[in-house]
């Protein structure tokens, strides 16, 4: 496949250049015949003759069948098709189930049938997680299974003599997964990590609002990985439910392909899920959400950001509308290539962008056509200027015969490559019945790309693109270009939200967790209210130790983790010191150099390589309130004692917690303390905090406790800075009451 590949490249690049002579030349005498004669032996352009990149003309498309399936629909209404091919010894086996789409993850539950798709291939009723990952790697096979909009799906690659092998484990891992409770977990730290990485990602951020403002709450309009706070809040049981509910036979698809024949796969797939029984529970699907009319902007604020992600989206077709596949065609004139209009003039015209593409996404029940680039951020309302004129512009249908036979040409030619491999065939026969396609669909696909006329795309431009009643979701540093915009489209909505403080759940896109100061919305304190909070407290006190907790007068641990930056993430060791009241000292050991900070009550400090400085005055409440929360030992002290005042504000959600809150106006400002509802102990402090990039909505959140000498003290912490994460801590070794020098907390000298 490699060399077919180098030789039509190495005969395409030979076909670029023809010689073409500048003038007509008398004839050559032959001395000169001679010499030319020698120059072409040499290799040499003779003289007078120059090179000319000329696109070579495209072959006529080569006979291409595409495969046809044996099938048959099992006694529990399973669907089996058989696809045989004997060029390799290897099958593919892949199991659709549309009753378990994340189009039905109930609501709150946002990434439920991503969570349990992911979990299938970790263990069975009979096979641990490493029992099913040793068996398929001895064989040298793959499983993989993951949950999209419309179908969740399960597959496993294997030589043909594993076959039975492969059948067998992808029936346990579908009918009989366990859920281990450590696998859950495992998983959802990955997903997790996952979810915060892409939330710092502009791009992802543009995708995630651009379907949310599109679909709005509709299970189209939600991200199929679900959100940081429904994925901390899925439960064993949840998965458990929905995969005893929702894996069913009736109305799934399962497809063989390879190294097998029809009598061979179909005999498999009644031994192996002939037995498998179930219907999905009814099921009202909610209507899709009409187009809106007019230009709607969602701008969403990173200020950190220099350029600025651009998408601009309409409600589009289903994939087995007959509009598709001329719209598909239309698609590659306008945005869907290299060459395409929208490409040739941002990018390769203009020079604002490495690339700017419109893709046509089409689904079971609904679709949409979206255009997008990134640009820089002084440029983004050209380049945003120049993606509306050009669906403007598409919406008249003038469509030459050039473009349209380079984008049939492109699409009937690339066809047979992606349909080579056992993957991409079932791929293409699942999707008939996924989507209601008839069963010849792909043996008449190129010659219906061919058939798509101009008459065709001049109809079905106006309805689909269009400089009107557009989706549009900028997502970069909107300070700079805000009031040009508003400028630019006086007459269209425009909502703005920070990137910080984003809810893809939420009904105004905001979360209610971040969205405002500590303080924010809270009512009056009454004598009830203040009360309860000392009680709250208190409670949380007595939970974490109590007498114990309140002899602790200096703490010392030595930690571990990542400090977080825009660069990425830096592993850091930690030596913290605090003695009770106001003293502190940590040092911080990064891989490029440590640093040391401290305090001794008076004075905030900080050493570095190369000097001492003086903390300003502002930074020393950092420092007061930091040797409060620390472990939550001190504010616990100080609400048992009875020296702060704590206001109750009842039941919250924290990152998918239920916690209890409270809040405490203390010297350095107002702090939202949750306790968690289940264990009683602190959960997490929210409160506005001094950074570098200035003042940042901050949230500490503190887990994994462990005893240490009578008091429960947590050796995980994560904090969040502005919903960005900004360090992670792992606490190794906790000494109580320690007895510290006082010069360790004194600023050294300069």
């Amino acid at each position: 496949m490699k060399r077919t590949f180098i030789c039509a490249l190495a005969a395409g690049l030979a076909g670029l250049a023809s010689a073409v002579p500048a003038r007509p030349q008398a004839p050559a005498s032959a001395a000169t015949q001679a010499q030319t004669s020698a120059e072409k032996g040499s290799g040499k352009v003779p003289e007078g003759v120059r090179l000319e990149a000329q696109m070579p003309a495209p072959a006529q498309p080569r006979p291409f069948d595409f495969p046809r399936p044996a099938t048959r629909v099992l006694k529990n209404g399973l669907e089996v098709f058989v696809i045989s091919s004997h060029r390799q010894p290897a099958v593919t086996i892949t199991l659709l189930i549309p009753a378990a789409g994340s189009f039905f993850d109930p609501p709150g539950k946002t990434g439920l049938a991503s969570m349990t798709a992911a979990l299938l291939p970790e263990g069975t009723s009979t096979r641990t997680a490493q029992d099913v990952a040793e068996s398929i790697d001895f064989v040298g096979g793959a499983i993989n299974s993951g949950s999209e909009d419309d179908a969740t799906n399960v597959s496993i690659n294997v030589m043909k003599k594993d076959f039975s092998l492969a059948m067998d484990l992808l029936a346990d891992i579908v009918l009989h997964p366990k859920f281990d409770a450590q696998e859950i977990e495992r998983k959802r730290r990955q997903a997790l990590s996952n979810l915060e990485v892409e939330q710092a990602d502009p791009a992802y951020l543009s995708q995630i609002v651009g379907a949310r403002a599109l679909f709005g709450l509709h299970p189209y309009g939600l991200p199929e990985e679900g959100t940081l706070a429904t994925v901390r809040g899925i439960t064993r049981d949840d998965m458990l439910d929905f995969q005893r509910a929702r894996y069913v036979p009736q109305g799934s698809f399962l497809s063989i392909s390879g190294d097998v024949t029809p009598e061979e796969g179909l005999a498999a797939a009644e031994k192996y899920l002939g037995e498998w029984v179930g219907v999905a529970p009814a099921f009202t699907a909610p209507p899709i959400p009409e187009q809106l009319a007019g230009q709607r902007f969602v701008l969403v604020d990173k200020p950190d950001s220099v350029q600025t992600q651009i998408r601009v989206s309409r409600v589009a077709v289903t994939r087995n509308s007959a509009d598709y596949l001329p719209l598909f065609v239309a698609n590659r004139v306008f945005g869907g290539g290299f060459n395409s209009r929208l490409n040739v003039r941002i990018r390769q015209k203009q020079g604002l962008t490495y690339g700017a593409f419109s893709q046509l996404s089409a689904r079971a029940r609904a679709g949409s056509l979206a255009a997008g680039l990134s640009t820089r951020t002084e440029t983004t309302l050209e380049a945003l200027g120049l993606v509306i004129d050009l669906m403007g512009q598409m919406a008249a249908g003038d469509v030459t015969s050039e473009e349209l036979r380079f984008a049939k040409d492109y699409l009937v030619g690339s066809f047979p490559m992606q349909s080579e491999t056992p993957d991409q065939v079932a791929g293409r026969v699942l999707s008939l019945p996924l989507y209601g396609l008839p069963a010849d669909y792909y043996q008449h696909y190129r010659e219906n790309i061919q058939a798509v006329a101009p008459a065709q795309l001049k109809a079905l431009a106006p309805r689909f693109f269009g400089a009107s009643n557009l989706s549009i979701v900028l997502v970069g540093n909107v300070a700079a270009f805000r009031d040009a915009l508003k400028q630019a489209y006086p007459n269209a909505a425009i909502e703005e939200v920070a990137a910080a403080d984003l809810d893809v759940l939420a009904p105004d896109l905001r979360s209610r967790a971040s969205a405002a100061a500590p303080e924010s919305s809270v009512p009056a304190a009454t004598p009830e209210a203040m009360a309860q909070g000392h009680a709250l407290l208190a409670a949380a006190a007595k939970t974490a130790g109590a007498e114990k907790l309140a002899a602790v007068k200096s703490l010392d641990v030595v930690a571990r983790g990542t400090l977080y930056q825009q660069a990425g993430g830096s592993d850091v060791g930690l030596h913290l010191r605090v003695t009770y009241p106001d003293h502190m000292r940590l040092e911080m050991k990064l891989p490029e150099a440590s640093v040391t900070q401290g305090f001794d009550g008076a004075v905030g400090w900080l050493q570095y390589p190369g000097g001492v400085s003086e903390v300003e005055p502002g930074g020393v409440s950092e420092f007061r309130r930091s040797i409060l929360l620390t472990g939550g030992i001190g504010i616990l002290n100080a609400a048992q004692s009875g020296a702060i005042e704590l206001q109750y504000l009842g039941e919250e959600m924290v990152d998918g917690k239920k916690t209890l809150a409270a809040l405490w106006k203390g010297p350095s400002g107002a702090v939202r303390l949750d306790v968690d509802a289940d264990s009683g102990l602190l959960y997490a402090a929210r409160f506005i905090s001094a950074s570098p990039q200035g003042r940042a909505k901050t949230l500490q959140v503190w887990d994994d406790y462990r005893p240490v000498e009578g008091v429960q003290f947590p050796f995980h912490t994560v904090t969040y800075q502005d919903g960005v994460k900004h360090s992670e801590i792992f606490v190794q070794q906790v000494r109580l009451n320690e007895t510290e020098d006082a010069a360790l907390f004194t600023k050294p000298p300069s």
